[in-house]
């Protein structure tokens, strides 16, 4: 597996929120590889435009899952988790 496959495997996982530092250590600690913030960077994007997605575009896609799941936020939970890990 390339760097790159492992950040995201761990961006996944955890999440897409987190500091370059995060992925850096975990990738470390669960595949005992080091990797560059570089390469976190070219995998996921930089720190600041993970950050700043359009809020607006979110809660519309939010909004259409709700209605999808008949209003059942713990299915729209449960939906967002297995999609998270596929």
């Amino acid at each position: 597996m390339t760097d790159k496959e492992l950040v995201r495997m761990v961006a996944r996982s955890d999440g897409f929120h987190l500091r370059p530092a995060y992925y850096r250590n975990e990738v470390k600690k669960r595949f005992d590889r080091t990797v560059t913030a570089a390469s976190v960077t070219k995998a996921i994007g930089t720190y600041k435009n993970r950050l700043s997605l359009p809020q607006k575009a979110l809660i519309s896609k939010a909004n259409e899952l709700l209605m999808a799941c008949h209003h059942d936020k713990y299915l729209a939970i449960a939906i967002v988790g297995k999609a998270a890990v596929s």
